[in-house]
């Protein structure tokens, strides 16, 4: 059972992401390997959360908050190259403004 929390603190409980077909659509479009890393740092995120001695953590992935962090790699914000998230931070871009998946450099400067 998943829990969905909106803007406005608002909770559902879901069995399913909604659009499952289009999510399925689109990791497909990930090799395996990037695949794995992805549900590899899903978990350490999740495993992190429940660990927190924090209550008020926050969310597993918020991309106002994850987007713009800090890469721990490399000190520069919203440069996610060499990270379990570059795929996916050039899928979106590629998505949204045409940008080849081979272009770190205009990825950091859409998402920095």
């Amino acid at each position: 059972m998943l829990k969905d929390i909106d803007e406005r603190g608002g909770m559902r409980e879901m069995d399913d992401i909604d659009y499952r077909s289009q999510f399925d659509r689109k990791w497909s479009e990930f090799i395996l390997e990037e695949q794995r890393a992805i549900n590899a740092e899903i978990t350490r995120l999740r495993h992190a959360l429940r660990d927190s001695p924090d209550p008020l953590w926050g969310s597993i992935m918020n991309t106002s908050i994850e987007g713009g962090k800090v890469n721990p790699f490399n000190g520069l914000r919203g440069e996610w190259t060499e990270t379990p998230w570059h795929p996916v931070v050039l899928a979106i871009l590629s998505g949204r403004q045409g940008l080849a998946r081979q272009s770190p450099s205009a990825a950091r400067e859409c998402v920095g």
